[in-house]
């Protein structure tokens, strides 16, 4: 797996796996690896996570103990709630999008 300067500074020190939870095997390893971890973290839409049996009841069957943390783009409630949201659609819906831009650019011209 390739990541970024930016991913690996932020993430010094933490082990990273690629799993696809559409895949039976992969959703068994998900389950297999919540069942030993002290807190999941998720940004996967609710009814997604109920398709998935990877909602709170079932996390908290796995792991009695766990601290579950649901992090919604838009919320758990209202009329957005269900919609996906990435970091873009975010950024792009709240204008934090334009914030981010730098008018000190030095901007060249095409040719």
């Amino acid at each position: 797996m390739l990541v970024g300067a930016c991913h690996m500074t932020l993430n010094r020190g933490k082990k990273s796996v690629v799993l696809d939870l559409k895949k039976e095997d992969d959703l068994e390893a998900m389950r297999q690896l919540t069942a030993s971890a002290d807190v999941f973290i998720t940004n996967v839409r609710e009814k997604a996570l109920a398709r998935l049996n990877m909602g709170y009841e079932q996390v908290k069957a796995l792991h009695e103990g766990i601290v579950y943390v649901h992090c919604a783009g838009f919320g758990s409630a209202g009329r957005y709630r269900d919609l996906p949201a990435y970091d873009d659609v975010i950024q792009a819906t709240t204008g934090a999008a334009t914030s981010a831009s730098c008018s000190t650019r030095i901007r060249l011209p095409l040719t």
